[in-house]
């Protein structure tokens, strides 16, 4: 009887790895019940499959492929013949995990890099779908033209951290010197934790273009537009800004004096330097329109006029509206008892009073009876006060007010 172990599949981490063991019976094993055995890390996973009465085959399978995974493996097969004696055969594989070079990126902080700067390289190591991060370390190596860099005031090292997923690292220079332009490399090693796997390195590598400051150029073709008497409009161009896509300009002043001319320079500036300054120019303000003295007091008359002619208008209206109601009241009086149908006045004495105002009687028939109307039409030229005037009373159909004999007025009937 012989045994044979044999590998097959991928040996990188993350793979499927299968190990296979063939049992050749022989003549006395094929009469006798022969068993198979594993021996290794990890036996969880394995199948016993006959093919015929002279051959048995078993395999272990890694699926996924792990560090832990890697050591040696031993298949024993076994049987017993007559008489209790068992007989033994085994063979060993030593199984090797790959790691897969992880991969690594670079990137810069800045676009354009300018002497003087604050510039951080970054590098970052993806372990996603290599190794489990518990199972290698992890070293970072930074380079400068294939020699390793030296960290010091100026050039610091952040060291490797991060989790399962990835683990990152830069290179930060604070200020960055124009002698710092090189490539610059970051290598990665990873070294198992677990099993005979050997270390995998992988790296990237970056150039850093550094710039000196350049002077911008200086702006041209200086204009103005939209002039106002406080306002204007100012644009320029530059052929070309350093380390800016701008190119050209369009600026507002506000807050100017009118009719006053301003004189105006113009510079391009970029994140390091600045350029001279343009040729002068000038503009002047527009002057704001004024009123003159004709044309206010025009304005002045138009609204006084207007002003009074409301008022006038209120007047009018307020004096008929009373008027109107006054009419009302005096028609709803009736003739006194000694004004008789036709208009004549009895024969009454009327007392004298040097106050009395003097008065107008008129009466109208009517369906409704008569109605007397009365109305004040001055004051006897000795009088210095006006009395209060009660109207008429004492007439038919009605109850209201004194008598004619007890009023100070003198009234006159007419018809």
């Amino acid at each position: 009887m012989s045994v044979k172990l044999v590998g097959s599949g991928s040996r990188e981490v993350g793979s499927v790895y299968t190990l296979t063991c063939t049992v050749a019976l022989s003549h006395r094993a094929r009469d006798s019940s022969v068993s198979i055995q594993w021996h290794g890390p990890s036996t969880d996973e394995q199948t016993v499959d006959t093919t015929d009465n002279r051959e048995l085959t078993s395999q272990l399978s890694l699926d996924p492929l792990s560090l832990a995974h890697g050591g040696d493996y031993t298949c024993t097969a076994s049987y017993t013949v007559d008489g209790g004696t068992t007989v033994t055969t085994s063979d060993t594989e030593r199984v090797i995990p790959i790691i897969a070079p992880p991969s690594v990126v670079l990137r810069i902080s800045e676009d354009t890099i300018l002497v003087g700067e604050d510039v951080v390289v970054y590098c970052d190591i993806d372990l996603i779908g290599v190794v489990r991060g518990r199972d290698v370390a992890v070293e970072v190596t930074w380079f400068q033209e294939g020699v390793p860099v030296r960290p010091d005031s100026r050039l610091t090292i952040s060291g490797a951290t991060g989790d399962v997923g990835g683990v990152h690292s830069s290179l930060t220079f604070s200020p960055v010197h124009f002698s710092d332009m090189a490539t610059y490399e970051c290598r990665v090693t990873l070294t198992p934790l677990l099993g005979p796997a050997s270390p995998v390195s992988s790296s990237a590598s970056i150039f850093l273009n550094i710039s000196e400051p350049v002077d911008p150029v200086r702006p041209e073709d200086v204009t103005f537009r939209e002039v106002q008497s406080d306002s204007v409009t100012v644009q320029w161009r530059v052929s070309h800004i350093s380390y800016s896509p701008e190119t050209y300009v369009v600026h507002q002043l506000s807050g100017l004096r009118d009719n006053t001319t301003y004189y105006v320079q113009v510079l391009a500036t970029n994140t390091a330097l600045r350029s001279s300054r343009s040729s002068v120019e000038s503009f002047t303000t527009l002057v704001t329109p004024q009123m003159t003295a004709g044309t206010e007091s025009n304005e002045s008359a138009s609204i006084v006029g207007g002003i009074l002619s409301l008022v006038i208008i209120l007047i009018i209206g307020v004096s008929i509206l009373g008027f109107v109601i006054l009419i009302l009241k005096i028609r709803t009086l009736k003739l006194k008892p000694g004004v008789r149908e036709g208009g004549e006045v009895e024969s009454k004495s009327v007392p004298t009073a040097t106050n009395a105002a003097y008065g107008v009687v008129s009466h109208d028939q009517s369906s409704s009876g008569d109605v007397a109307m009365y109305e004040i039409v001055g004051q006897p030229p000795s009088s210095s006060a006006r009395p209060t005037a009660h109207p008429p009373s004492d007439y038919p159909h009605s109850s209201q007010g004194p008598p004619l004999t007890d009023s100070p007025y003198d009234v006159i009937a007419n018809q």
